[in-house]
Order: C-alpha cells, then structure tokens, then sequence
C-alpha cells in the first residue's frame, strides 16, 4: 500500500524493501527467488538476475546510492542499475557500485566481475574506464 492506503501491488513477494518512499521499492519474486524494482505504481522497472551463495539465493537489493541529478543507482552486489528522477531504467550495469562519488555526486566509481574499477556519470549512464 501507499502512504494513503491505496493498494500499489499485490502481496504475492517476499522481504519488501522500500528504497525511496512514494518512488521505488523492491521484493523477492516468490516462484524464481530473483529480485524485482519497481516504481511506487507497481510497474517492474528492472528484473536482478538470481544469485546463488553457498546454496542459498540471497537477490535482495542490498544498496542505494542517491545522486545530484536526482537519479538513484540501486543495486544487489553483483548488478547495478541507475534510475532518473523520472523512474525510467536509464542503464543496467554488470557491475556494483563501490559507494564512492565525486563531491558534487555527478560521478560514481563501479567495479565489474574482474575486479576492474571505472567511473559512471550519474546524468546518463556513461563509463569512464582506464
């Protein structure tokens, strides 16, 4: 439900977690185990590709990360995905964000499965890579 009380989605997931009220949340989809974002109408914006650990698929979004654009990259350790202000996909990155910004957080750094580190403009999505 939403902050009124109208129903925005069906209770059909398990652990709900809100990653901005009235913008996005997230939940585990009950019959793959994977984790879903939606925006706060109940449309799925991004699907996370399921993560099996020592036998135990753990895909809940695990970080958010809110940029100067208004923009969030929201992520499960693995994949990443940026989101405007208008919540549309702008990118989905095979690579986790570390935490790290510029100051302005116009800029945050992304490490891929290799270990690899490079910088993503938070405006749209573009790498910047040694």
């Amino acid at each position: 439900m939403d902050s009124t009380g109208r129903m925005v989605q069906p209770i059909r997931y398990l652990n709900l977690q809100i990653i901005e009220a009235d913008r996005l949340f997230c939940a585990r989809d009950s019959s793959t185990g994977s984790a879903l974002l939606y925006n706060w109408q109940g449309e799925l914006l991004h699907r996370f590709p399921p993560i099996s650990t020592q036998g135990y698929a753990n895909t809940d979004p695990t970080s958010s990360l809110y940029l100067k654009n208004g923009g969030i990259v929201v992520g499960d350790g693995v994949t990443s995905v940026l989101v405007s202000t208008e919540n549309k996909v702008i990118k989905v990155f095979d690579a986790h964000q570390t935490g790290s910004t510029d100051m302005e957080k116009r800029f945050v750094q992304m490490k891929n499965k290799a270990g690899q580190v490079f910088w993503m403009r938070s405006e749209d999505g573009y790498e910047y890579r040694q």
